[in-house]
């Protein structure tokens, strides 16, 4: 049987082209995409063919939607996963942060004390003047305390140094000690087996 045909063109359409499903899809009339005069469109053959298109459409639905249903619940669990890993980060910033606060905060102080001491001391009729000292003054701050610092990291690396070669020099001192207990014991031993050939 021949298949139902678009108006005007003679070629045959089959009601499962691409424009047809597009149509389907968005919600249009079925019978705009055909015309009255189709003299087919009450022929078995057509009527199956759109019953067909439509279960499939139907299935091809459902399918759909099942899928979304469950992309729906994989994307949660993603997002659940992506926003945990984000605190974890945003966690471990803050904690890095902190600690470099901490480890600043001697610095900080002792530059706010100093920034305050210096402004409350050269408060005055001569702003320029006691701008520039007050910046030397806070200059000279920071380079005393950049020097005390590395005095301190300083000591820390001589005093660990020490105790590496005090622990040095404490294991020599046992490795003497042992080779000197060898050596005592091989004599001792010498001695021994003369004396048993010297009877």
């Amino acid at each position: 049987m021949a298949r139902p045909n678009m108006v005007g063109t003679g070629k045959p359409t089959h009601p499962l082209a691409p424009k047809y499903k597009r149509r389907r899809q968005r919600g249009d009339d079925t019978e705009s995409e055909w015309s009255e005069d189709s003299a087919e469109w009450d022929d078995a053959e057509g009527i199956e063919l759109v019953i067909n298109q439509q279960l499939r459409a139907f299935k091809k639905w459902r399918r759909a939607k099942r899928l979304a249903l469950r992309s729906k619940k994989t994307w949660a669990r993603l997002r659940h996963r992506g926003a945990v890993a984000m605190q974890t980060q945003i966690r471990a910033y803050h904690a890095r942060r902190e600690l470099e606060k901490r480890k600043s905060k001697l610095v900080q102080d002792t530059r706010v004390n100093a920034a305050i001491k210096i402004q409350r001391l050269y408060k005055g009729r001569f702003a320029r003047r006691s701008w520039l000292r007050y910046r030397w003054a806070l200059k000279m701050t920071v380079r005393s305390l950049e020097d005390r610092w590395l005095t301190v990291v300083t000591l820390r690396r001589v005093r660990r140094r020490a105790k590496e070669d005090a622990a040095a020099r404490k294991l020599q001192s046992f490795a003497h000690f042992v080779t000197a207990k060898h050596f005592f014991s091989i004599l001792r031993a010498k001695l021994h087996a003369r004396e048993l050939k010297l009877v």
